[in-house]
């Protein structure tokens, strides 16, 4: 888990220019709130300790995430069965997620055909709205968009990378990807394929390319599985053009309950897509974090928020299980 120094932390909460009195307070509290109900993936009890506590304490927007998530898998009324037996017969992580096994593999799942996701795929939506943003910031400086050399960092099968390009209308030559060379269901393989250039991330985890080399950087749900977040976040300084942008997408983490829900989350998608049924117990490397936090980090690596706000995947759905946001930052 990535330790974020909380002296240091509050005290850049409280100096911040860009936050109200009300938005520091909330953010200190928060953050002395952790690890007060928190159950690690190891427990195999994340599903019931978080539905639990959450009838305890009557959070019906946190009933309501979770029911979200398993909607997700099995379907509305199936989720919404499986989180009462969750809490009255006390289940373990493998017995849910066998339970949620089961379910696909006897009914699959059938969206609604008026489901929006037929009209736009969810990573177009959210990439279309993006791509809007960093237009602007091309139209403003007057930069040559056939000129833009960009990188997406944790590429996995290039799909996103692509999608992302071509949204914006980079040059498909100019279009760069790199990743370890195995993680999930991420391999060697699936790697050969791209359809752009690509390099692997160094054996010592640098980037292999000259400093100063790309006019926008990309992370897209990957920032919070890396160890040696500090490490990567130095070596994208290095490869951004001192006029390049950084733009991520993150988890919101603020509570016990966002963290939890996102390991299960993680836990349905090994377990149930990537056949990782030893999931539970050998789990990979995750630390999330918050909008605060991860502009907390990136300043304390050279690097100046420009703007964040929150995605959402379509206009049917405002509220989301995993938090997601957007950020970018410059160069300092």
């Amino acid at each position: 888990m990535y330790l974020i120094d909380k002296k240091k932390y509050f005290d850049w909460i409280n100096s911040n220019k860009f936050l109200t009195g009300c938005q520091k307070k909330v953010m200190i509290y928060l953050r002395k709130q952790l690890e007060k109900i928190y159950v690690n993936r190891q427990s195999n009890k994340q599903f019931y300790t978080y539905i639990e506590n959450a009838y305890k304490s009557e959070k019906i927007l946190i009933i309501a995430k979770i029911i979200l998530l398993l909607q997700k898998f099995i379907g509305y009324k199936k989720a919404v069965n499986l989180v009462s037996e969750i809490k009255k017969n006390k289940m373990t992580d493998t017995e849910v997620l066998k339970i949620m096994e089961k379910t696909i593999s006897e009914k699959g799942i059938k969206r609604n055909s008026n489901d929006v996701y037929n009209l736009c795929s969810s990573y177009k939506y959210v990439f279309e709205s993006l791509a809007l943003k960093y237009k602007d910031y091309i139209k403003e400086n007057n930069i040559d968009i056939k000129k833009i050399i960009y990188l997406d960092i944790g590429c996995g099968n290039g799909n996103k990378t692509l999608m992302f390009s071509k949204s914006i209308g980079i040059e498909k030559e100019n279009v760069n990807g790199t990743d370890i060379k195995s993680w999930g269901p991420y391999d060697t393989a699936l790697h050969s394929s791209h359809q752009f250039n690509f390099k692997y991330v160094k054996e010592d985890g640098t980037l292999d390319y000259p400093d100063n080399s790309f006019d926008i950087i990309t992370c897209f749900l990957m920032l919070h599985h890396v160890e040696k977040l500090d490490f990567l976040l130095g070596e994208i300084n290095r490869v951004l053009k001192p006029s390049g942008r950084v733009i991520i997408i993150e988890h919101d983490c603020h509570d016990d309950y966002d963290k939890m829900i996102l390991e299960i989350l993680h836990k349905c998608f090994e377990y149930l897509k990537d056949k990782n049924n030893d999931d539970v117990s050998n789990s990979g490397y995750s630390s999330y974090h918050n909008w605060a936090e991860w502009d907390f980090i990136f300043d304390k690596n050279n690097f100046t928020y420009v703007k964040s706000n929150y995605i959402f995947i379509n206009l049917e759905h405002s509220t989301r299980f995993d938090n997601i946001y957007y950020a970018i930052y410059a160069k300092k």
